[in-house]
């Protein structure tokens, strides 16, 4: 059974290790190195919610509250994971903690080529909102920003 725990700037260090691990595994070539976690930490008061196993991390969510509004801005789950509901467990657990806190939107950025996100994001009932055309790079393609109101 996985348990959730939200992390702040000062809890981070417990599982820096495993986050940054895994944050390697799932986007190789866009992963964030620690100087960027503490960064988002204090600019943008970054939250990381972790899906655990017996203290083994299983997968993370990283998303900012500020006021009303929220940006989900990276979510990551064990290879092992994938398609045994983490990644939905963790939005729905962010969802929840965000609707306690009167946060009515949530925003977020995914490569038109990222098929598994864009469905479990449209799952959640994120809307298409804009295009950013030839926005990533290697391989070229297109951002897409959706919207979801809570």
């Amino acid at each position: 059974m996985n348990h959730f725990k939200v992390l702040s700037k000062d809890s981070f260090h417990i599982f820096e290790k495993e986050i940054t691990q895994l944050d390697l595994e799932c986007f190789s070539t866009s992963n964030w190195d620690l100087d960027q976690w503490l960064t988002l930490f204090q600019n943008y008061q970054l939250k990381v919610l972790l899906a655990l196993r017996e203290e083994i991390v299983l997968g993370f969510v990283a998303f900012s509250n500020i006021e009303n509004e929220s940006e989900l801005f990276k979510i990551g789950v064990k290879q092992t994971e994938r398609n045994l509901s983490t990644g939905s467990q963790l939005i729905q657990t962010m969802i929840d903690l965000l609707q306690n806190q009167n946060t009515d939107k949530v925003f977020l950025e995914v490569r038109s080529d990222n098929q598994n996100a864009i469905k479990l994001y449209s799952n959640f009932h994120f809307k298409l909102i804009n295009r950013r055309k030839n926005y990533y790079q290697n391989p070229m393609c297109d951002a897409l920003i959706y919207r979801l109101e809570i």
